[in-house]
Formats: C-alpha cells, structure tokens, sequence
C-alpha cells in the first residue's frame, strides 16, 4: 500500500525535474536562433523578444513586477519601457485588459506558476517568488500542499537551485560575466 505513493511521488519528481529542466529552452532557442541569423547576438533582436515576453505575461493578466520577470529584466526597467515607447505601453495595456476580459479568475496561472519557479530556481526565497505574480506565501503554500505535481516542481525547481550553486563556483572563475552583443542589426 505504502509503495503506489512512493512510486507516484518518484513519477511526479521524474516529470518536475524535465519540466524545470526545459524551462529556460524558450530563451535558449531564441538566443540561438538569433545567433544562427546573424552570427552573434543582435541587442534590438533581443529586446524584442523581451517585450515580447512582458506583453505575454500581462495578457496572462500578471502584474508589472511579474511581466518585467518574465522579460528577464528589473521591475524599473519594465516602467521605463513603458513611460518612454508608447506603443509598448499601449500594448501592455491592451493585453491587460484582455486578460481582465478573458481571464480564468486562478490564482495562479500556468505563467504565473512558470516564473515562481524560475525565480525559486534562480535563487529567489518562496515569499519573493510568489509576492511577484500577487499570490501570498500562504495561499502557494495551500496550492502545494494540495497539488503532489505542484509540490513536485517546486522541489524540481530549488534541487536546481542548489545544483547549479555548487557549479556556479566552478563556473566563476572562468567565466567574467560579460558577452558580445550587437546594437545595431549589421
């Protein structure tokens, strides 16, 4: 009796550990595409792709904060963009408000939970990760407690987490920190 559980529970962190795995493919593909195109990295291309993210997130009717993450960059960052390209703006409005018009009314959307656990995999504490798409700490930690997949990924998600702190010293050293980036597209 006690070994279906087990095996469900090694079922379920078997497929949590591939889907934290595969979360950062999209960016990967992207970038690699990108470079196949034109040989390195291309900022305008990029940046693109970043607002392209920013306006996902808030058309899965996210907050700010949680657009700029999902965007990969800061919070201030994300407001800048806004206050300075209009057409950015208006589009980040447009998607908000379809999201207001069409949303689920979850508390956690599959995108919300996407960056929870790429913030807890990247080093964010719990409350941080799940203050970024609006949900409290309590309530994610219902949704865990109720949901053995949940549970499951969000393992998935600091076991990464801590593996890639005992390779990150390794890395350090040869790696500065810096990569060749184009500005313009030539």
């Amino acid at each position: 009796m006690n070994e279906q559980p087990a095996d469900q529970s090694s079922q379920y962190q078997r497929w949590a550990d591939s889907v934290v795995a595969g979360l950062q493919a999209t960016t990967e593909t992207d970038q690699a595409l990108i470079r196949a195109l034109h040989g390195a990295a291309v900022l305008s291309e990029e940046i693109a792709f970043q607002r392209a993210d920013a306006i996902r997130a808030a058309a899965l009717g996210l907050p700010p904060a949680a657009c700029a993450a999902a965007a990969g960059i800061s919070a201030g960052l994300f407001a800048d963009w806004c206050a300075r390209d209009p057409a950015f703006r208006s589009a980040v409005d447009s998607a908000k408000a379809l999201a207001d018009t069409h949303g689920s009314g979850a508390a956690v959307s599959a995108g919300g939970l996407r960056l929870v656990l790429n913030a807890i995999k990247g080093g964010a504490s719990f409350a941080d990760a799940t203050a970024l798409i609006g949900v409290s700490l309590l309530q994610f930690r219902r949704l865990r407690e109720e949901n053995p997949k949940i549970h499951a990924l969000v393992d998935a998600a600091s076991s990464m987490r801590r593996r890639q702190k005992t390779g990150s010293a390794k890395k350090r050293s040869t790696h500065k920190g810096y990569r060749l980036v184009r500005r313009d597209g030539t």
